[in-house]
């Protein structure tokens, strides 16, 4: 057993899984597991050009196994090629000055939720939708007021169909958070047309 884990993904076939461990030092690093033999194998670090001095957590598998993850409030890209992450670039579609993490990416591929505390929230983090078009993520949009509140909504993550988008709620009173977290569920499809 690992302690200070979080943050697991599995790929899309089943093979690995991309989680957090925090090391002594409190430092976050992103690790990989095997799924062999009917077990997961001990996590190993991922490569030094993913890993840094800085902290790296909330990753994301695409189908294609490519790899995002936040690093210092920004959204980071590694693609895969031949078995290996190649070197990360920063997604300068979707960072700000503002705090950009929690990335979900649809099981399609097209569209990407996030987490961001940038200006125009309605609370103090809000959930925003990029989708991409043309290789290229698009202009992040507010998820708006049916979705966000002035409590926290984070950790979005599509269902496997992508009919669905489910994401946590904490309660906050006078400003405060009270520990209480709600799991929500809405349907993409009308979300998709209140966008519009």
């Amino acid at each position: 057993i690992t302690k200070n884990v979080a943050n697991p993904v599995i790929s899309h076939d089943g093979s690995f899984a991309i989680l957090r461990i925090s090391g002594d030092d409190g430092n976050p690093d992103l690790y990989i597991s095997r799924f062999e033999n009917q077990q997961w194998t001990i996590p190993t670090p991922l490569q030094q050009n993913i890993n840094t001095a800085k902290d790296e957590y909330y990753p994301e598998i695409t189908k294609d196994n490519h790899l995002y993850y936040s690093s210092s409030g920004d959204v980071y890209e590694a693609d895969y090629k031949e078995s290996i992450w190649q070197n990360p670039r920063s997604v300068q579609e979707l960072n700000t000055s503002f705090s950009e993490s929690n990335i979900a990416i649809s099981r399609s591929g097209n569209f990407l939720v996030f987490l961001s505390n940038r200006t125009g929230n309605y609370g103090s983090y809000d959930l925003y939708m990029s989708k991409k078009t043309d290789g290229k993520w698009g202009q992040a949009i507010n998820l708006g007021p049916k979705i966000n509140t002035n409590a926290m909504e984070y950790q979005p993550r599509f269902s496997l169909d992508d009919k669905y988008l489910y994401f946590t709620r904490s309660v906050f009173t006078e400003g405060k958070r009270q520990g209480k977290e709600y799991v929500m569920r809405v349907n993409l499809e009308k979300v998709l047309k209140e966008l519009k």
